[in-house]
């Protein structure tokens, strides 16, 4: 599953939509502390 976050997150344009993925992606992965997340603040 974190492989495929990660390939999704790297092959997003900088759209719209890439930023709203990514934003996405960052709140799911602080809601959820047992994935590895390289951007976790």
């Amino acid at each position: 599953m974190p492989r495929f976050v990660e390939f999704r997150r790297e092959s997003l344009p900088k759209s719209t939509v890439g930023k709203i993925l990514r934003r996405a992606i960052a709140i799911w992965t602080s809601s959820a502390p047992a994935l590895p997340g390289p951007e976790r603040a």
